[in-house]
């Protein structure tokens, strides 16, 4: 099963846009015109909610560059086509080191061209859609502090070469404080003789990534804002499906579908088919499945009740209507709760706040969840069922070992251990788990599951992030036969007394290594 969480740093989630594959974040009604204290720049372009005279707004275009398409699929080379890639041995040094700072292979981005070709994963039915021929344009607005000089490079040729050049009108960096040479007069040199298109705002102090984002769309000058992460590819084809339903109504939120470029040989790669944004009651971000509806219509755009955040596209008048992002938001990781609540729920500018509510007559907290969010609390519910079993798990076929998940980080293999109620002197062992309504196995005191990602024989049971989805972390006890049982088949847990290894193995009636009782 895919993860449903990547770490930032485990993974660079150099996000790919597979298009059209958007998810529409959200559409509204028409509210009341505002006018804003301060207008930015992209404000003063609006003459009206009419963007085309009648009759034209309507007419559809193919928007593919097959000629590029063509040019791209003949590219050879180190990490083209998205293939993955490995450094020879001579060059891992500069690997290992440029890994500490970076937290990705860095190094091997510096062999891969800035203009590398990457494969079209679309969902076949993208391929022959079409769009209108009249589209606004877009202003990109990429923060970032201490980026990888080609990664940044690579977002920048990557938005300019798969985007029709009269929808791009700029690209804006906002440079967050870096403190790396080579985000200096190196990158102001190589796009003023390379990317006439981009542009680079410094901040004088480190400010986050909202107030580095605000300064880039106060500076924007096209109709559409498109927020991108500083380590991103975009796909064939990404822009037009991105921008029409915005182009249609200005009050429409989208967001593009994440690929996943890997950390370590930056291969290209699809995630999944999508998902919907949600969130736990802690304010982790939080997956749920698709609708039957949108699982029926896999190239348009789905209702999605809250945005990942990192990416996404918006017209700059309704940004600031909605007062654009808080400023007093620092970091990252709260702004996409915040925008998309505003989204949904509020048809105007949020700055004045109970008087405007009342004004505007927005919607409350309550009409979100049950008519946009509306599954949400079956998965993530507010207050959780009871754990079906709470105690330590001992094995039966050698009754002095338990189940110890023993400190250890994600991706770090759990073991068995001396039971810690048996022996005084095991005072460090994480014994207690439980068994919850999600059917995970989780210890006690822990938001990691255990999991198995592997179908090989034997294959090891790790800790990873619960992710509530099921999938890897699937586990249910079958009392009769005392079988923890993983996933939808016939694997159960399993340990090998000598080494004290955990696996998952052929379920075997024979076996008393297979057996495990819960207590507390």
């Amino acid at each position: 099963m895919k993860r449903n969480v990547i770490s930032l740093i485990k993974f660079l989630f150099v996000a790919t846009f597979a298009v059209l594959l958007t998810i529409v974040v959200f559409r509204y009604v028409r509210g009341p015109r505002l006018s804003i204290a301060g207008s930015p720049h992209s404000l003063n372009i609006f003459g009206g909610d009419k963007n085309y005279p009648n009759g034209q707004l309507e007419e559809k275009i193919d928007w593919h560059d097959y000629k590029k398409m063509k040019e791209d699929s003949s590219r050879v080379g180190i990490g083209e086509q998205g293939k993955p890639a490995t450094l020879s041995q001579s060059k891992r040094l500069t690997e290992d080191k440029l890994y500490k700072v970076n937290g990705f292979n860095a190094a091997l981005s510096d062999e891969i061209s800035l203009n590398r070709s990457v494969p079209d994963i679309r969902h076949p039915d993208c391929k022959k859609k079409t769009y209108l021929k009249n589209l606004n344009s877009i202003s990109v607005i990429v923060s970032f502090h201490n980026e990888h000089f080609t990664t940044l490079l690579r977002t920048c040729w990557s938005v300019i070469n798969r985007s029709p050049p009269e929808l791009l009108k700029e690209i804006i960096l906002v440079d967050d404080a870096s403190t790396k040479v080579e985000l200096k007069d190196k990158l102001d040199r190589y796009l003023a003789s390379h990317l006439p298109k981009v542009s680079v705002i410094r901040l004088p102090q480190r400010s986050g990534l909202i107030r580095g984002r605000l300064a880039g769309a106060k500076k924007a000058k096209a109709k559409i804002l498109v927020f991108l992460d500083s380590h991103t590819e975009a796909n064939v084809n990404w822009l037009p499906p991105l921008i029409e339903p915005i182009t249609k109504d200005y009050k429409t939120c989208m967001c593009p579908l994440i690929d996943v470029i890997a950390f370590d040989t930056f291969e290209y790669r699809a995630q999944d088919e999508g998902a919907r944004g949600a969130f736990d009651w802690e304010l982790y971000y939080k997956r749920l499945p698709l609708l039957p509806a949108d699982l029926a219509n896999p190239s348009e755009p789905f209702k999605n009740p809250v945005m990942a955040g990192g990416l996404f596209a918006i017209s700059a008048k309704f940004f600031w209507e909605l007062g654009g992002y808080d400023p007093g938001l620092d970091i990252w990781g709260g702004e996409q709760y915040e925008l998309s609540f505003k989204i949904w729920q509020y048809p105007g500018d949020l700055s004045v706040q109970k008087a405007l509510r009342e004004k505007l007559n927005c919607k409350p907290f309550k009409w979100f969840m049950e008519n946009i969010a509306f599954d949400l609390v079956d998965t993530y519910p507010p207050v959780e069922p009871e754990d079906f079993a709470l105690g330590e798990i001992r094995n039966i076929g050698v009754p002095e070992l338990c189940l110890d998940a023993k400190r250890r980080a994600k991706n770090e293999a759990i073991a068995v251990d001396l039971c810690v109620k048996d022996n005084v002197k095991v005072a460090n062992g994480e014994q207690e788990f439980r068994l919850t309504w999600r059917k995970d196995i989780r210890p006690k005191t822990r938001t990691d599951c255990l999991d198995v990602s592997s179908g090989v024989a034997k294959a090891p049971v790790t800790l990873y992030p619960c992710h509530g989805q099921q999938g890897n972390q699937r586990w249910r006890y079958d009392v009769e036969k005392q079988w923890l049982l993983h996933g939808l088949g016939d694997r159960c847990l399993d340990t090998d007394p000598a080494t004290k290894k955990v696996f998952v193995s052929a379920c075997d009636p024979a076996s008393s290594t297979q057996k495990w009782r819960i207590h507390e």
